[in-house]
């Protein structure tokens, strides 16, 4: 009879918590956000992009523009912040050295260090 007992109350539990891990599994597939709305950037594969970016403007590498707009995708709502739209006019322009430092303003504020 016990067993019973418990069965019933299990299985009303099951009934409870299946909407609810069917939600949070959802959740995971879909890409985060910002609490603004907006996709929050992937951190983990920017950094090391950020890193490559940072080098190529130090030698005033021609490409870094390319490499620029590969590192945009990953921004997520993060690509129209003034802090970007500085970086992409400075590398533009070949003013490696203000480009440098707009992208030493975006990683700390994305919180990567370089």
């Amino acid at each position: 009879m016990l067993s019973n007992t418990i069965s019933a109350r299990l299985k009303k539990v099951k009934e409870e918590i299946d909407p609810v891990m069917q939600a949070l599994a959802q959740l995971e597939e879909e890409p985060s956000t910002t609490a603004k709305g907006g996709t929050a950037p992937d951190i983990k594969t920017l950094t090391p992009l950020l890193r490559v970016l940072i080098q190529m403007l130090t030698v005033h590498d021609f490409t870094a523009l390319d490499k620029f707009l590969e590192i945009s995708r990953y921004l997520g709502s993060d690509a129209h912040r003034p802090e970007v739209v500085e970086l992409r006019r400075c590398i533009e322009r070949y003013k490696f050295e203000a480009a440098q430092m707009s992208l030493q303003g975006l990683s700390q504020t994305l919180g990567i260090e370089l």
